[in-house]
This record gives structure tokens, C-alpha cells and sequence, in this order.
């Protein structure tokens, strides 16, 4: 183990080791909070007032009291976007 006197042992300059910090670079993850935060998952939910649809975050509901995203005024459900 390291001490003052003997300074024999190396440190590395962080507590991750390379070929962790490796496959972190090569992950595929949002550049910035704001692309994560609108990133989703969605779900949508009839507007309590009976004019549109409530788009929540998977997890959140109008029941819960979260506040929706955005209200879309159409009768029908827009169509999920292509993955």
C-alpha cells in the first residue's frame, strides 16, 4: 500500500480503469441534457377535458397529477413515429 514515504507503488490519476473508460466512449448516448430529457420514452393520454391527448413521460399520468408535456387538440391519437 501506498504511504508518504514510499511512493513505490503507482496511483492511477482516476478510479476507472482504461477498457472501462473505453466502452463508455463507445456507448450511444445523448450529447446533452436537454436531447436526454426529450428523448422519451412517451405515452399519450385522453385530456381530462375530453378535447385532445396528454403526452406524458412512460411512468407519469394526468391521475398522478403530472403535468403533460404537450396536449394535442386532435380526436384521434397521432401515429407513434417510426423506430
Amino acid at each position: 500500500m501506498r504511504t508518504r514515504k514510499d511512493r513505490s507503488t503507482p496511483v492511477p490519476a482516476h478510479a476507472f480503469n482504461p477498457e472501462y473508460l473505453e466502452l463508455l466512449l463507445r456507448r450511444d448516448e445523448p450529447v446533452t441534457g436537454a436531447e436526454a430529457d426529450a428523448s422519451g420514452p412517451w405515452h399519450l393520454e385522453p385530456h381530462p377535458q375530453g378535447d385532445g391527448w396528454a403526452v406524458l413521460r412512460q411512468g407519469e399520468s394526468l391521475a398522478k397529477g403530472s403535468a403533460p408535456l404537450r396536449c394535442s387538440r386532435r380526436e384521434t391519437p397521432p401515429a407513434s413515429p417510426p423506430r
